[in-house]
């Protein structure tokens, strides 16, 4: 009976023993989960201020480059078209979607519209503006090749020589142009033959 008394006892104290180490690890899970639930916490609080800064800087961008878009756009066809960037979230990232919006509201994909004047005109802007935007400053010097071949009609035609002579005056640009389009030439012209 005593052997049995003592045996009971070593199982009693390896079950206090067991208790006391699990207890102990208890509080150490315990602590270790408050921490991560604040590093969690943290964590999500800077992913909401880099949100919002990126947001911030997405808004900030998107009327820069919106703003000399349309008024190239508009220069060319008045109040017809005006250029708008979506931003769109997919798969945890930010895309850019580049479209025109018409007067009449119908918005256009530049890459299904089928007057390849506008999309000339907006893509020459667009490398307006990645310049001006471009960080360090770097030397507003454009040359261009044929940059208009689509825009149509000697109306719309002269609409983009004023356009070029405006945004070199406003925005402080030299730009060469290769044309054979006698409309489009304006400023210095070199003829090589």
């Amino acid at each position: 009976m005593a052997t049995n008394l003592s045996d009971r006892r070593e199982q009693i104290d390896d079950i206090l023993l067991r208790y006391r180490t699990a207890r102990e690890r208890v509080k150490v899970e315990k602590k270790e989960v408050k921490e991560a639930s604040t590093h969690h916490e943290h964590i999500t609080r800077a992913q909401e201020i880099f949100q919002e800064i990126a947001r911030s800087v997405q808004e900030n961008a998107h009327a820069q480059i919106a703003k000399v878009v349309t008024s190239c756009l508009q220069a060319i066809w008045g109040d017809l078209y005006r250029f708008e960037i979506l931003f769109e979230k997919k798969r945890g990232k930010t895309e850019a979607k580049l479209i025109f919006v018409r007067d009449d509201g119908l918005v256009l994909d530049p890459l299904e519209e089928s007057s390849g004047g506008v999309v000339d005109v907006a893509a020459f802007a667009l490398r307006l503006v990645s310049i001006t935007m471009s960080q360090p400053q770097r030397r507003r010097l454009v040359v261009l090749d044929e940059p208009f071949k689509n825009v149509r009609g000697a109306r719309y035609q002269e609409r983009v020589r004023g356009m070029v002579e405006q945004v070199c005056q406003e925005l402080g640009f030299q730009i060469i142009i290769n044309t054979d389009l006698d409309l489009l030439q304006t400023g210095t012209i070199i003829r090589l033959e």
